[in-house]
């Protein structure tokens, strides 16, 4: 049995950022090179990590608002909770060999429980309108039907455009539990093991 481990870290490693830029760069290239990859939002953030039997494996970040990414990066007025009630939940990514099952909902799930019973009401979320990438409402994401372009200025195009998220994480708790309870059940049937959080 392989165990999914996490752990919160307050600064970046260099695993953490070399394997962001990869991760981001495969489809998007938001970054030119790794030393553009080291975000201002990095050092004011909290960092969690997953781990698959001690390897590195997954990643998500936690920066407090209002002095967020999606609050000073964007190009346009945008309508979404920005407040000390509120976290930003960014950058969120899988390695290529842990992609065949569903290590991205559990990075989400445990992530928004841990906002949670740290005492934020809120997480906010973009997710890529380029990549197409379906963020699980089981967990409690919702879209707000707004779409944003943020700076990305390292990036050919300079801007990205994503579709924002909001989670109201009393709201969703017990809807979020019971999906973390049918994905551990799944992935004990692929050996995987994690604890909920």
């Amino acid at each position: 049995m392989k165990k999914i481990d996490f752990k919160l870290h307050q600064s970046i490693n260099e695993e953490m950022i070399e394997t962001r830029f990869n991760c981001f760069n495969e489809i998007l290239h938001y970054y030119k090179n790794i030393e553009s990859s080291r975000e201002t939002y990095d050092k004011n953030s909290t960092h969690l990590g997953f781990y698959i039997d001690g390897n590195f494996a997954g990643y998500t970040r936690f920066t407090e608002c209002p002095n967020n990414y999606m609050a000073l990066e964007k190009l346009s007025d945008i309508k979404l909770s920005n407040d000390k009630n509120t976290l930003e939940m960014g950058r969120t990514f899988v390695l290529p060999d842990y992609r065949e099952f569903k290590l991205l909902n559990v990075i989400l799930g445990i992530g928004l429980n841990i906002c949670r019973q740290i005492g934020y009401k809120k997480v906010i979320g973009n997710v890529s309108f380029e990549n197409h990438i379906k963020m699980p409402s089981t967990l409690g994401f919702e879209f707000t039907n707004e779409l944003a372009d943020f700076r990305m200025q390292f990036s050919d195009k300079g801007k990205h455009t994503f579709y924002l998220l909001e989670c109201d994480l009393e709201k969703t708790n017990a809807m979020r539990q019971s999906e973390l309870q049918r994905l551990q059940k799944i992935l004990l049937t692929k050996d995987y093991e994690f604890e909920i959080y």
